[in-house]
């Protein structure tokens, strides 16, 4: 299964990187970020791949050591966060007869480095398939001594790689990081302002409470459509025909008092007192904005 693996990262062209190969089979390589490279070495190419697996030894007061078929190798370890890193290290050094461990070179810059064990004779297959040049450019050989290999992991041919095609992780931008770390103040697009006319309105039919235009009829009742059920409707008067209304039934009920059996003035106060009827009725069921 690796090898077919190695094969997707490897036919991946060079302008893209091969990152989502690696993380769609996370669980075929070795990560250097949360102390269990023993254990996923193990299962990739131990016992459980019918080989032979590691071992750890550890003794209080005491640097840990690696077992492996009858040899031991004592773990470099410094207490810091990259002793993970060392312990893949120390274990491609003592397992390369068998399982030669290579670096993804695509993760070069991630918070945790992933590694493909291999059988070296799958190695050789694939640079013979693919040219070495081109193994190369997507897995680094772990060398012998941990400072060369940390030197030939941070190199910035490697650190710095870009893409064409995407933006990998483990490409670098310090621009971009600078202004990710820094943003600038946020300019929001402009909104559209309301029409100061906009009254809001609850329709009598369906009850939807919406926003609209009023248009003013002949007696300047304000209509409304709907923007739900698409019915119209009409709603009071506005304030200041409100307040003449009541100026008028006034004068209509204080002439009528003077002229009683004046027909006009009774018509009048009939007519005024429908539309206060009408305003009354038309306006309980308004919605203040």
């Amino acid at each position: 299964m690796s090898i077919e693996i190695a094969t997707a990262i490897l036919v991946t062209p060079r302008t893209r990187s091969s990152f989502d190969h690696i993380d769609d089979s996370h669980a075929a390589f070795i990560w250097d970020d949360h102390g269990e490279e023993i254990e996923q070495w193990n299962a990739l190419a131990g016992a459980a791949a019918g080989g032979t697996d590691v071992t750890v030894e550890a003794e209080v007061g005491s640097l840990p050591r690696f077992l492996y078929k009858g040899r031991s190798v004592e773990v470099p370890l410094r207490y810091e966060r990259g002793d993970n890193t060392i312990s893949v290290h120390t274990l491609a050094q003592l397992v390369k007869a068998d399982s030669d461990i290579r670096m993804c070179v695509d993760t070069c810059g991630n918070s945790e480095y992933a590694y493909l064990p291999l059988p070296p004779a799958s190695w050789t297959q694939l640079e013979t398939e693919f040219g070495r040049d081109a193994v190369a450019y997507r897995f680094l050989a772990l060398p012998p001594k941990l400072d060369d290999f940390y030197e030939a992991a941070g190199a910035d041919d490697l650190i710095r790689r870009e893409y064409p095609d995407d933006a990998p992780i483990g490409t670098f931008d310090a621009g971009k990081m600078a202004a990710a770390l820094n943003p600038g103040p946020t300019v929001s697009a402009p909104q559209a302002a309301e029409p100061a006319d906009l009254i809001k309105v609850e329709c009598p039919h369906c009850g939807n409470v919406f926003k609209a235009t009023a248009k003013l009829g002949m007696l300047r009742f304000r209509g409304f459509t709907c923007s739900a059920c698409g019915r119209s409707f009409k709603r009071g008067l506005t304030i200041k025909l409100r307040l003449a209304c009541w100026g008028l039934l006034g004068m209509t009920v204080w002439i009528w008092a003077k002229y009683p059996n004046n027909a006009s003035f009774l018509a009048l106060l009939f007519f005024s007192g429908m539309v206060l009827v009408d305003m009354f009725q038309l306006s309980k069921r308004h919605v203040k904005s």
